[in-house]
């Protein structure tokens, strides 16, 4: 089984921030829209619910390529973990990256380190198409976990 993990270490106004980890070894960060209370969900405003989601490669009609999907999300869909450096990016997907120079701001995409290290764990066989190739991939989750602000949130607090 691959794991990914996202746990969340800061709340803004706009964005939640959390360190992302893949099998145990730390990669960098991943920036959602912010965390709102529970049953409160703006489209394309709101983080994903804390949990455990089955994760699978799937072309994205949106951004035509392979991309990491998160399945399963309550109240969501066509959630991704892909690039992008602000709040304004995420549309209510996982932007992965390298770096978080500011608060709400991520930089260095991990989107094609994910995908590679996910290929990885395939061998790829002579004349087999895309979707055959990630159809192979090995069980693969992502969890997200709240940090301890989130509880504060969840009562109608807002974030510091």
């Amino acid at each position: 089984m691959i794991h990914l993990h996202a746990a969340r270490i800061d709340y803004t106004e706009f964005a939640t921030v959390s360190v992302f980890a893949v099998d145990g070894a730390l990669w960098g960060y991943a920036l959602e829209d912010k965390l709102r209370a529970p049953g409160v969900k703006v489209p394309g405003g709101t983080c994903i619910p804390a949990g455990s989601y089955r994760l699978r490669m799937s072309r994205s009609a949106r951004f035509r390529r392979w991309m990491p999907e998160v399945l399963d999300v309550p109240g969501f869909t066509g959630v991704r973990l892909h690039g992008g450096n602000s709040p304004a990016d995420t549309e209510g997907c996982l932007l992965i990256a390298a770096n978080r120079p500011e608060r709400e701001r991520v930089q260095g995409s991990l989107e094609e380190k994910l995908a590679s290290y996910l290929a990885r764990r395939i061998r790829r066989q002579a004349g087999e198409s895309e979707e055959a190739f990630w159809a192979r991939l090995p069980e693969t989750r992502l969890t997200v976990q709240d940090g301890p602000l989130a509880a504060a949130i969840h009562a109608g607090g807002s974030p510091p």
